[in-house]
C-alpha cells in the first residue's frame, strides 16, 4: 500500500522524539531486522534503520527480501507497555529509484545481473527503469545487449517481487479488502489478480474468508452492473456452497434456481428472467464448476468426492474375503493373554477385519469398540509382525484419546494425510500412505470431502472405520458412515453393554434415549427441573441455574477445563453465544493484572489469558483444525495477537484471524463430536424445539465421562427422546456404491 505523504511529518534526526503521538509521520530507511512475520496475513514486527536511528515498526507490510530492504513507511507512534515506543504502520512503499546511479545499484543487487548489464538497462530505460519494467514486463528489456530471454524473464520476476506486489496489495486494500485477505487474494489469484478482479470481481468469492457478499460489494465499487453474468454465476455457486452447511452434497435444480433468485431479490429487489438463470447455470456446467445428474446439481468438488468414495468402496466390496486358518484359536489366545472375554459380535468383528479389506465397526458407549480394536491389532500382528498401522481421527481430541487407548501413535486425519495450505494432501493416489492397515475412529464426523482424501491415499491398505452411527452426522456435507453401511459395506454393530459400563448411568441413559425411554436419575447423571410462568422466564431461570451448577462444580474442585456446557444452538438466551458471555465471567473473570483484548462492536467482549477457545475452520498452515479446543496463554493488546495452545503446540493469531475462533465454555453439540469431557451440562428448553431430536441428545450425553447434568424443562427432554426425526441429507453415495459394485461402468443418474 502506498505511503500517505500529504500532511505527514517527515521523520528525520532527533526531532522524531518531539512529535505529537497522534501525528502521522513518514520514515525511510532499510530493514535492519524482521522480529516477527506472518506470511499468511502480512503482519510484521521489524526494525527500520533511518538517518535518525533505528525505530521499531509494526503493521501489515509485504517484504520481498526482509533484512537490507529499502522501505518507506507511514504511521503514528504508539507506546507498547512491554516493547516501548513503536511506529504503527498504516501505509508503506518501496522507493522506486529516480537517480541513475541508485537505479544501477538496485539492478546490481538482482541475482544474475552484473554492473555492465545494470548500466545497459538504465542507459536504455533511464532512471525510471523499474517503473518501465513494472508497466511493460519483458518487452521493456527487448533489444538490450547481453540479455537472453531467460535472463530478461528473471529480471522482470525479481523487480516485480521487489516493487510490484505493493501496487497490487495497495489497490486491493483500496477496494475494501483487509490486509490479510489481500495477501490471500494475491497468493491464490497471482500477480495478475487486479486485472482479473476488475473483469470479474466475483473471483474473490473463491478465496478463503471472502464470500459472495464481500465480492458483491467490491463489484459495486468497480461499477459492475447488477445484472452481470459473473454476478449471477457467483450467486448460484454461493447457494450450492451454502447448502453444504446443512450437510447436502447436491440440490434439486429447480430449488437451487429458486433459492438463488430469492437471495438476489432480497439484495436489490430487481426481478430476474428465467433464461438468465438458465444461461448462467449452463456456463457453470460448461466450465466444469458444477455437475448435474438428472435434476440434481453438485458443486464439481462434491460430485468428484462422492464418485471417488463410491468407486473405492465398490472395488473393496468386489474383493473376495480371505479367511485365515486357525483364527478362532488366535482369538482365544488373545483372550487368555489379555484376560478379556470377547462377546459374540466382537469376535465377529475380529474375523471380518482379518478377512475383508474394509470394515465398519459401530456401537454405542460401553459396547467395547476400543477392546475390539485392540484385539484386531493383536491378531494382525501375530499373523504378520511387520504390519504397519496408521491410526487417525477427525479431531485432535479424538486422536489423542485413540492413541491413549490403543497404544499406537495416532494423528488427525488431516495430519495423517499431510494436508497443506489450500487443502492439498501430501499423500494421494500417486503417493499412498505407507501402511498395511489404517484405522480411523469417530468416523461419524467424517464428511465426504475428507473421506475422499482418505480413500485416495489408502492404497492397498486394509481400512477399519470405527464410529457410532447413532451420533450426529458430520458437520460438513455427506452422511458417509451411514451411507456406507446402507450400501452393504461389511459392518459389525456391537450391542452388548459390558458390566463395568452398566454401572454408569451416563452409559445406561444414552442407550435408554436411543430406545425412546426417558433417562433415569442418580449417580453420575442428574436432571434439574426448572419452570417459569412463560418460556422467556423459564429460559432466564435455566441460565441462572446453569451458572449455579457451574459455581458448585468449581467449589467441588472441578476446573474450568473439566466443565463443558453443550447447547443445541448458537443463538438465543441459552445458545452458545449468550452462554459464553455468562460463563466467561464465572470461569475466567476479569482480574487486575490479567491481560485481555477487548473486541466486538463496542468492545463489550474480551479475549483473556486463560480463556478456553475453539477453532471454527481448518487452518492448514497452523495445522489447527475445525473443532479443536485450546487455551489462551498470552495476549498482546497493542498488536492484537493471541498466543493459544492447542495440544502441545502454541500458535499466534492476529486480529484478522480472530474470525476463526470462538469462546468454548459453551459449544454446540455438533462441535462437541469427537471430544470427551469430565463434566457435561446441557440446557433443555422448548425454545430449541426444532433442534430437539434423539440423536442430538444422545450425542450430547455420550460426551460426558464422569458426570452429565441436564437442566431445564421436562417437556423439552420428552420431546428430544421421542423425536426420531431422520437425518435428511442430499447424497447418492449408497446408490452409487451399489451400482458400481455390480460392475456397471456408466455414471449412475446419467441421462
Amino acid at each position: 500500500m502506498a505511503a500517505h505523504s500529504g500532511g505527514a511529518g517527515r521523520l528525520n534526526g532527533e526531532d522524531r522524539l518531539a512529535r505529537p503521538e497522534a501525528e502521522e509521520v513518514t520514515a525511510s530507511g532499510t530493514v535492519e531486522r524482521v522480529v516477527f512475520r506472518n506470511e499468511e496475513t502480512g503482519f510484521a514486527v521489524f526494525r527500520l534503520k533511518t538517518s535518525g536511528g533505528v525505530i521499531s515498526c509494526t503493521g501489515y507490510v509485504y517484504f520481498s527480501q526482509g533484512e537490507g530492504e529499502a522501505l518507506e513507511v507511514t504511521g503514528h507512534w504508539t507506546e507498547h507497555p512491554r516493547y516501548g515506543r513503536q511506529l504503527q504502520v498504516t501505509g508503506w512503499s518501496k522507493p522506486v529509484p529516480t537517480d541513475r546511479e541508485v537505479a544501477i545499484q538496485l539492478f546490481r543487487r538482482l541475482e544474475g545481473v552484473g554492473r555492465r548489464v545494470a548500466r545497459r538497462i538504465v542507459a536504455a530505460l533511464g532512471p525510471g527503469a523499474v517503473d518501465a519494467i513494472l508497466d511493460h514486463g519483458e518487452a521493456a528489456l527487448a533489444g538490450i545487449q547481453g540479455l537472453s530471454p531467460e535472463k530478461a524473464q528473471s529480471i522482470v520476476q525479481q523487480v516485480r517481487a521487489h516493487h510490484g506486489v505493493q501496487k497490487v496489495l495497495g489497490q486491493l486494500m483500496a477496494l475494501g479488502i483487509s490486509p490479510g485477505a489481500a495477501m490471500r487474494v494475491y497468493r491464490v489469484l497471482g500477480e495478475g489478480c487486479l486485472e482479473d478482479i476488475r473483469r470479474n470481481p466475483y473471483l474473490l468469492a473463491g478465496v478463503a474468508g471472502i464470500g459472495f457478499g464481500q465480492a458483491d460489494g467490491v463489484a459495486r465499487r468497480l461499477g459492475i452492473p447488477a445484472d452481470s453474468p459473473f454476478r449471477l454465476q457467483s450467486a448460484l455457486l454461493h447457494t450450492l456452497a451454502g447448502s453444504t452447511t446443512e450437510g447436502h452434497c447436491w440440490l434439486d435444480r429447480a430449488f437451487w434456481l429458486a433459492k438463488t433468485a430469492e437471495m438476489l431479490a432480497g439484495i436489490d429487489g430487481d426481478p430476474w428472467e428465467a433464461d438468465q438463470f438458465e444461461e448462467a447455470a449452463g456456463t457453470l456446467a460448461r466450465e466444469g464448476q458444477i455437475r448435474q445428474e438428472e435434476d440434481r446439481v453438485y458443486l464439481a468438488s462434491l460430485w468428484e468426492a462422492e464418485e471417488q468414495v463410491a468407486r473405492w468402496a465398490a472395488d473393496r466390496l468386489r474383493v473376495a474375503a480371505l479367511h485365515s486358518a486357525g483364527l478362532d484359536d488366535l482369538i482365544q489366545s488373545y483372550e487368555r493373554e489379555s484376560g478379556v472375554t470377547l462377546s459374540f459380535t466382537q469376535r465377529e468383528a475380529v474375523r471380518t477385519a482379518m478377512a475383508s479389506p474394509l470394515l465398519i465397526l459401530t456401537g454405542g458407549p460401553g459396547t467395547g469398540k476400543t477392546t475390539t480394536v485392540r484385539a484386531i491389532l493383536w491378531c494382525r500382528q501375530q499373523l504378520n509382525p511387520q504390519t504397519k498401522v496408521g491410526m487417525a481421527a477427525p479431531t485432535g481430541r479424538a486422536a489423542r484419546r485413540l492413541e491413549e487407548v490403543s497404544g499406537f501413535s495416532a494423528a488427525t486425519v488431516h495430519r495423517l494425510l499431510g494436508m497443506r495450505v489450500e487443502g492439498i494432501a501430501q499423500f494421494d493416489e500417486e503417493n499412498p500412505l505407507p501402511y498395511d492397515l489404517i484405522i480411523v475412529d469417530e468416523t461419524s464426523m467424517m464428511d465426504i470431502l475428507l473421506a475422499d482424501k482418505l480413500v485416495r491415499a489408502a492404497g492397498d491398505a486394509g481400512v477399519i472405520l470405527v464410529g457410532d452411527v447413532d451420533q450426529l452426522p458430520s458437520v460438513g456435507p455427506g452422511h458417509v458412515l451411514h451411507d456406507l453401511i446402507q450400501a452393504g459395506v461389511p459392518s459389525v454393530r456391537l450391542d452388548v453393554i459390558f458390566r463395568q459400563a452398566r454401572e454408569s448411568n451416563i452409559v445406561v441413559n444414552a442407550h435408554r434415549v436411543l430406545q425412546g425411554e426417558l433417562p433415569r436419575q442418580g449417580g453420575d447423571f442428574w436432571f434439574v427441573e426448572v419452570s417459569g410462568a412463560t418460556t422467556a422466564e423459564t429460559n432466564a431461570a435455566i441460565a441462572v441455574r446453569l451458572e449455579q451448577a457451574v459455581q458448585n462444580l468449581l467449589a467441588e474442585g472441578y476446573s474450568p477445563a473439566d466443565i463443558q456446557v453443550l447447547s443445541p444452538t448458537k443463538k438465543g438466551e441459552l445458545g452458545t453465544e449468550a452462554l459464553n458471555i455468562r460463563l466467561q465471567q464465572l470461569m475466567n473473570p476479569r482480574q487486575m493484572g490479567k491481560k485481555e483484548i477487548p473486541f466486538g462492536r463496542k468492545g463489550e467482549r474480551a479475549w483473556r489469558v486463560g480463556d478456553k477457545v475453539i477453532q471454527m475452520r481448518n487452518d492448514y498452515e497452523k495445522e489447527v483444525f475445525n473443532g479443536e479446543i485450546g487455551v489462551i496463554e498470552d495476549v498482546d493488546p497493542e498488536e492484537g495477537v493471541l498466543l493459544i495452545r492447542f495440544g502441545d503446540a502454541l500458535h499466534e493469531y492476529e486480529r484478522d484471524e480472530w474470525d476463526q475462533l470462538r469462546h468454548a465454555y459453551a459449544i454446540t453439540i455438533h462441535k462437541s463430536q469427537g471430544g470427551e469431557y469430565p463434566v457435561v451440562l446441557i440446557p433443555m428448553t422448548t425454545s430449541h424445539y426444532i433442534l430437539l431430536y434423539r440423536n442430538l441428545l444422545y450425542t450430547g450425553i455420550t460426551r460426558a465421562k464422569k458426570l452429565c447434568g441436564l437442566i431445564g424443562m421436562p417437556r423439552a427432554l420428552g420431546l428430544a427422546v421421542r423425536n426420531t426425526r431422520p437425518v435428511l441429507r442430499n447424497t447418492r453415495l449408497t446408490e452409487k456404491i451399489q451400482v458400481y459394485s455390480r460392475g456397471r461402468g456408466a455414471d449412475p443418474g446419467d441421462p
